[in-house]
C-alpha cells in the first residue's frame, strides 16, 4: 500500500511544534513574576516620555507576552453607532469623569510619608506644641487634596475599559442592552502597541490609594495608579483598561470623551437575547468589512453560563 505525504501539512506541523516548544522553554526560563506595580511604573514613564530604554522594554515584553491575556473584551450596547465604531476601527475613550463609580480617582494622603521626604517641614515641627502638628498637618492634607496641578495631570487622559471575560452574565446584562448587544474581542498586544496608547491591568483594594509625595514625578505615577485601581467589589470585572493622552485626541475631544482610531477587532460576540437587523448587520459586517469570526452566546442548558456558538 502506498504511503502518500503531504510535506506541507507535515512541515506546518512541525513548525508549529518548534514554535509551541519556545513558548514553553521561555515560560520556564521565566526568573520571577512582573508585579502591577513595576508594570504601572514602566507605564507611567511612557505616557511621560514617550519611550522606554531596551531592558525596560523586555520586561514589558515579558509581562504581556507571559502574564497578561491575549485577548480582551469590550461589552457594548445593542447601538448603530457601535457598529458604524467597529467598521471603522474606532473605539469610544471616556472622559474621567463620564465613569458610573462615584471612587474614581479618590485619593488619601499619607502625610508620614511625605513629612519623611520634607526636611525643612521636619525641622518646624520640632518645636510645636502638639496641637500646633495637628492644625499643620491638617493644612497639609487640604493644601494636597485640592492642589489644581494634580487634578490637571490626572484629567489629562481618557480610557476605554475592557475585560478578561467575554461570557460575564453581571457584564453582559450591565453593559450589553440586556444581552441584546455585543461584546468584541481584541488582541492585547496589538491594543497596547497601536498609535502611542497603553493597556494596564486595573487592581483591586479597600484602600485609597495614597498619595505619598508631593514631587512631579510621584504625582504623576500616582495618577496612573488611580486610573487602575478600583474597590473589591469591581473584582468580578477582570477589568482592563486602554488609556490615552487627551491631547492626542484632537478635534475629536468632547466634554464626554473621544471616538479614537484602534486595532481591529478578532471576533465578536453577539449577546444571547440579540435578534433582527441588529444581528443582520453583524453577520454582513464580520463576513465582508472585518472579515473576523461572529459568535452568538447560547444559555447552557446545565448551568448558569453563556456559551459561545460561531455562526460566520
Amino acid at each position: 500500500m502506498m504511503v502518500v505525504i503531504d510535506y506541507k501539512k507535515a512541515m506546518q506541523i512541525l513548525v508549529r511544534s518548534i514554535l509551541i516548544n519556545n513558548m514553553k522553554r521561555k515560560k520556564a526560563q521565566k526568573t520571577k513574576k512582573i508585579s502591577k506595580n513595576e508594570i504601572y511604573n514602566l507605564m507611567a514613564k511612557k505616557l511621560q516620555n514617550g519611550t522606554l530604554n531596551d531592558d525596560e522594554y523586555s520586561i514589558v515584553e515579558q509581562y504581556y507576552s507571559l502574564q497578561a491575556p491575549s485577548k480582551i473584551y469590550r461589552y457594548r450596547p445593542e447601538d448603530s453607532r457601535e457598529i458604524k465604531a467597529l467598521v471603522e476601527n474606532k473605539i469610544w475613550f471616556s472622559a474621567l469623569t463620564e465613569l458610573n463609580d462615584p471612587f474614581e480617582f479618590n485619593t488619601r494622603t499619607d502625610i508620614e510619608s511625605i513629612l519623611a521626604s520634607e526636611n525643612d517641614i521636619q525641622g518646624k515641627m520640632q518645636a510645636m506644641s502638639f496641637s500646633k502638628k495637628r492644625f499643620l498637618l491638617k493644612e497639609i492634607a487640604e493644601e494636597i487634596n485640592k492642589d489644581s496641578s494634580f487634578q490637571e495631570i490626572l484629567f489629562d487622559f481618557t480610557i476605554a475599559c475592557f475585560s478578561e471575560k467575554k461570557d460575564s452574565l453581571l457584564m453582559w446584562g450591565h453593559y450589553s442592552s440586556g444581552h441584546r448587544g455585543i461584546c468584541v474581542e481584541y488582541d492585547t498586544m496589538d491594543l497596547n502597541s497601536f498609535s502611542g496608547k497603553t493597556v494596564i491591568p486595573v487592581s483591586y483594594s479597600n484602600v485609597l490609594p495614597a498619595i505619598t509625595s508631593t514631587d512631579e514625578t510621584a504625582l504623576q505615577r500616582l495618577a496612573l495608579k488611580l486610573m487602575a485601581t478600583k474597590f473589591s467589589d469591581w473584582e468580578y470585572e477582570c477589568e482592563w483598561r486602554c488609556i490615552q493622552d487627551k491631547g492626542a485626541c484632537g478635534e475629536t475631544w468632547t466634554p464626554k470623551g473621544a471616538l479614537l482610531d484602534s486595532s481591529p477587532p478578532t471576533a465578536i460576540y453577539l449577546g444571547c437575547k440579540s435578534e433582527g437587523e441588529f444581528v443582520d448587520s453583524l453577520i454582513h459586517i464580520c463576513k465582508n468589512a472585518l472579515q473576523i469570526p461572529l459568535y452568538k452566546m447560547t444559555k447552557s442548558k446545565e448551568e448558569y453560563k453563556l456559551l459561545p456558538e460561531r455562526i460566520v
